[in-house]
């Protein structure tokens, strides 16, 4: 079956045909691309051409940027230094002013107490001057009277010996007449200016030292006050060894001592005599025995002399 169309159309009916331009995308890329390939050429030749031409320039401009770069670092760290520097140096004026103000009241102190420590001088000075007067007198007054004592019992003593003297001179006389008439005289005991006043006491040494043994005692005078000080003395006699003892010295054992031995620091069973003499040797006692048993509590043996006849 033909459909032809009934109807021709016209040109009113036709409408307007748009022309379109067409475009090849191949030759704008290639376009593109070239303007590129020629753009970056251009540029390169540009700044080769400026690197050539400034190189120079720029080589300096870059070291010296360098330089004063490290110059500016170098700087820095000289300022940084000076900064530790600065304040290591104001940490120790610190330091050194507080130092200083420590010493400054140490020395105060010090002058404070060098001032009292003077004041206190100055009054032990006085005193020290005060009490050596005072002993220096009191050394006078001891003198004095240490020298009163020893006059007095050297009369005494003189006195005693004296009679003692008189007493034997009648004595010989008695004697002389008795042998002269034949007569056989009758034999007495030989009278001393002093005597033994009771027994020989023993006695532990007042310290309890147990390894010591001596001889103490007393010599007193007709006033029962003790005598012979530096003018009398005490011998001492033994199978083994003789000693004498100035009357004077008690070794610290009694105030009511005035002479005192020691035997040695050993216990012994010895027996011992001593008596009374002048220290010109003359006898003024009997003669005392002493017989020690060899035990502590009997290490000190006390003999004691009295002025007066005795038997």
């Amino acid at each position: 079956m033909n459909n032809r169309p009934t109807h021709i159309p016209t040109e009113n009916d036709i409408p307007p045909i748009k022309v379109k331009r067409v475009v090849n995308r191949r030759q704008l890329v290639a376009s593109g691309l070239l303007i590129a390939v020629l753009t970056f050429f251009a540029t390169t030749a540009m700044l080769l051409f400026f690197a050539i031409m400034f190189a120079p320039q720029l080589s300096n401009a870059l070291w010296n940027t360098d330089a004063t770069q490290s110059s500016l670092y170098g700087t820095s760290a000289a300022v940084q230094n000076a900064q530790i520097i600065v304040d290591m140096t104001s940490t120790a004026l610190q330091v050194e002013l507080r130092d200083q103000r420590d010493r400054i009241s140490t020395l105060e102190s010090e002058q404070a107490i060098l001032s009292a420590r003077s004041a206190d001088l100055d009054a032990t000075d006085s005193a020290f001057t005060s009490a050596i007067v005072a002993t220096q007198t009191a050394e006078v007054l001891v003198n004095e009277m240490q020298r009163t004592q020893a006059a007095i019992a050297f009369n005494e003593t003189q006195i005693a010996i004296n009679q003692q003297a008189t007493l034997i001179a009648g004595q010989a006389t008695q004697t002389q007449q008795a042998l002269s008439s034949g007569s056989i005289p009758t034999v007495t005991p030989t009278p001393r200016p002093f005597s033994l006043r009771g027994e020989v006491d023993y006695l532990a040494h007042p310290d309890g030292i147990c390894d010591w043994q001596g001889i103490a005692g007393s010599v007193v005078n007709l006033d029962n006050t003790l005598t012979g000080t530096a003018i009398l003395q005490i011998r001492v006699l033994s199978t083994d060894d003789e000693l004498t003892v100035t009357v004077s010295d008690n070794l610290g054992l009694d105030a009511s001592y005035n002479w005192a031995v020691e035997l040695g620091d050993v216990l012994t069973t010895n027996v011992y005599f001593l008596r009374l003499e002048t220290i010109t040797g003359d006898i003024l006692s009997p003669m005392a025995r002493v017989v020690f048993d060899g035990t502590c509590d009997n290490n000190l043996a006390i003999v004691r002399f009295a002025q007066g006849d005795g038997r």
